[in-house]
């Protein structure tokens, strides 16, 4: 039997916390929607840029072995104005191109995320330090990181997941609603991510989407007496 397939998540913290105990998450919604038929690989990185995940990327890939299908989730720290997470937009475009090529370059499938929304007042009330450290963020540069990123999409051909305008049009007026601590998702949040993500793949990647997956060994119901086709 062949080895399971892979679907690697890739990005910053943002994806780190898609496994939070406390309420509904990505991870382990996709890890039930495609048990025994693609293994979810999560890479999520606590405050990383596209400057920092490109460089970790090729020795991230050969740890991991043959990926099929891969999304890339960076721009939310890209985007500050100042402080050391901060990337200027013309890096930011280029090492998002450089992370997608180096995907397609090794076979992989790749799915980009644009930033979603910031409810900067909360943020900044949950997390003092960072503006005592220069750690600015600004709702302004993440929208426009977004836009230029999901320009890139349409003029390179790459698929993209636009969360900013889904977190608008499910959210309306109560968009922070959608969000856990004013940057990070809720259950909500997440949902609404989840939703997409899984269109997007069944429009673009649709041999990738679990109800075109067949599940790895046969049902219990339907094991030969011989056991012939539980091997190769």
């Amino acid at each position: 039997m062949p080895a399971p397939k892979k679907f690697l998540l890739f990005g910053d913290s943002i994806t780190e916390f898609i496994y939070e105990p406390d309420q509904w998450c990505l991870g382990p919604a996709l890890q039930n929607v495609y048990r025994r038929k693609m293994d979810i690989i999560q890479r999520g990185y606590i405050g990383y840029n596209s400057r920092w995940g490109l460089h970790i990327l090729p020795e991230l890939l050969d740890g991991i072995g043959k990926v099929d299908l891969a999304y890339v989730f960076f721009g939310t720290n890209d985007c500050m104005p100042s402080g050391q997470f901060a990337v200027p937009l013309e890096e930011y475009l280029n090492n998002m191109k450089k992370i997608v090529n180096l995907m397609t370059a090794r076979g992989i499938k790749v799915i980009v995320i644009g930033t979603s929304l910031i409810e900067l007042d909360r943020w900044n009330e949950l997390n003092p330090s960072e503006n005592a450290t220069g750690l600015i963020r600004n709702i302004e540069s993440q929208k426009y990181f977004g836009d230029k990123l999901r320009e890139l999409c349409e003029q390179e051909h790459y698929v993209f997941v636009d969360l900013y305008k889904k977190f608008t049009e499910i959210g309306g007026t109560e968009w922070k609603s959608l969000l856990k601590d004013g940057l990070h998702f809720n259950s909500f949040g997440y949902k609404i991510f989840y939703d997409e993500l899984l269109r997007v793949i069944k429009e673009n990647y649709p041999e990738f989407h679990p109800s075109n997956m067949h599940y790895q060994y046969p049902e219990c119901y339907y094991i030969d007496k011989d056991l012939t086709n539980l091997v190769v």
